[in-house]
């Protein structure tokens, strides 16, 4: 039986170097989503292209996600959710929750 090594530095490095790029490619295909319309192409190849380049984009995000890892990917989503762009942080409202000591 063989066993599984974890991998070295220089293989995680090019791992995260991969699944970014596969989260870039993600965002290159939506953004090219918008610009299926203005295409010169029948309606019908239109609707079939632009659900297989939103269809690519989800996957390439899947795929990026594993080779960098979860954590990463729901910091991502967090940051790019338009719900949150305009949130204000809500304060602390006890001494413990802003990390100071308790006046005990």
């Amino acid at each position: 039986m063989a066993t599984s090594l974890p991998p070295t530095a220089p293989q995680r490095r090019w791992r995260n170097w991969i699944g970014v790029g596969f989260i870039v490619l993600s965002f290159a295909l939506y953004a090219a989503f918008f610009g299926v319309p203005f295409l010169p192409l029948p309606n019908a190849t239109k609707v079939v292209l632009a659900a297989g380049v939103v269809i690519g984009g989800e996957v390439s995000f899947v795929v990026g996600g594993l080779f960098v890892g979860t954590q990463v990917v729901r910091r991502y989503r967090r940051y790019l959710n338009p719900r949150n762009w305009f949130r204000r942080a809500v304060p602390p409202t006890t001494p413990a929750e802003a990390g100071l000591p308790s006046p005990d």
